[in-house]
């Protein structure tokens, strides 16, 4: 059933009360009003919520919400966004998308970090990335912490990365094998890494050249790092190398290489979402969920300090948490979060457990202590792969 927000204030009255508050310091309490005819009269006088003023803001920003270019930068899906939150919180909506040009996140991070050291306004309001471009952004002030909890009490600490609000989740990713479905059967698919080192997969394999899920699946459910898991993954990646089941790199996202035949797996797929979206489109792809590296990592999104339409932004942020803009997640990008039991890629972590697999929950609380140990495994991996 979808959740229409019917604001019991018009918002132009909220703005008002926002503005009022904000000058006083506190509610405001009119001086000349009159005296209330009853108690009765008095207490059925409806206060706006944390969200309603926020939802006030934003429209006196213009609901004009700024974002890097990518995800949600198609005109399916702009209108889906903007129509969705219409209907949800009353105002109008637009995007502004700022062009990727190819840059990766850490590129991002790296310019949004020059600018606010230059005293420049940042070219977004809302960064996004993973646990291991962001951290330098928190640990800079780069992104504002905000308290979520109060415009959408279901956000829950898996949505906001172990952190203190510095970032929310609108993506959950669990890496693993991709593989065309004409050339391996899903009976006889890889499930854990032994059976990837099966000779009878000579020349059938590539991986990514920058090692990805090898090189965080050493850290464990507990929030620790498994050091001689790490020694025993290389080992297995070298004779995957050396042997030759391994024998090409591409990237995680040059999924065409697996679906035209060109090699059977990679070993190992970034995340899922692609694979579900090809399936979907009828494509000779599936995703097999290795025991040994199945973990949880998202993707986030956080508020820029310094943004131009701070209140558009985080009005933006919260609806992704709403049941509605998970939805619009999955119709669009075929993924959502593991922060709600209503969600799919939840309910593929439970049916991961019920193999018996931990499936470590590698967010930003997680991740950051242990960047270094990852940073070091990754390293020798790297050059496995690549050829020495």
């Amino acid at each position: 059933m979808k959740m229409k927000r019917l604001l019991s204030w018009p918002i132009a009255f909220i703005a008002l009360f926002a503005l009022v508050a904000t000058a006083c310091g506190s509610d405001p309490t009119p001086t000349s009003a009159p005296t209330p005819t009853s108690a009765a009269e008095a207490t059925a006088t409806p206060v706006p919520t944390a969200l309603d003023l926020l939802i006030a803001e934003a429209d006196a920003e213009g609901g004009i919400i700024r974002a890097f270019g990518g995800r949600f930068d198609t005109p399916q899906s702009q209108t889906a966004l903007e129509r969705s939150m219409r209907e949800m919180y009353g105002i109008n909506i637009s995007y502004e998308y700022t062009p990727l040009a190819n840059v990766s996140q850490n590129a991002q991070a790296a310019q949004l970090l020059e600018e606010l050291a230059a005293g420049k306004a940042p070219q977004t309001d809302i960064y996004r990335g993973t646990q291991a471009s962001t951290p330098k952004l928190i640990k800079e002030g780069a992104l504002v912490a905000v308290d979520w909890q109060s415009y959408l009490p279901r956000i829950n600490d898996i949505a906001m990365g172990g952190m203190n609000g510095e970032v929310l989740a609108i993506s959950t990713r669990i890496g693993g094998i991709q593989y065309n479905t004409d050339l391996i059967s899903p009976n006889d698919v890889p499930t854990t890494i032994e059976m990837l080192l099966d000779p009878k997969w000579a020349g059938m394999m590539a991986s990514t050249s920058y090692a990805a899920v090898w090189d965080r699946a050493s850290i464990e459910a507990d929030g620790t790092w498994n050091q001689t898991k790490a020694e025993g993954l290389l080992a297995a990646l070298t004779q995957l190398v050396e042997g030759g089941n391994i024998t090409g790199i591409i990237g995680c996202g040059d999924d065409e290489r697996i679906i035209s035949g060109e090699f059977a797996m990679l070993v190992f797929q970034c995340g899922d979402d692609s694979t579900r979206k090809l399936k979907a489109l009828g494509a000779p792809v599936d995703f097999s969920y290795v025991s040994e590296v199945s973990n949880v990592t998202h993707s986030y999104q956080g508020l820029v300090t310094g943004a131009k339409y701070p209140a558009s932004a985080k009005l933006h942020m919260v609806w992704l948490q709403t049941p509605e803009g998970q939805d619009i997640q999955r119709e669009f990008f075929y993924t959502d979060t593991s922060a709600y039991p209503e969600n799919d890629v939840f309910k593929i972590v439970e049916d991961i457990k019920a193999r018996g697999v931990a499936v470590p929950v590698i967010d930003m609380k997680v991740y950051t202590p242990l960047n270094d140990d990852v940073q070091a495994i990754k390293g020798p991996m790297k050059k496995m792969i690549r050829g020495g």
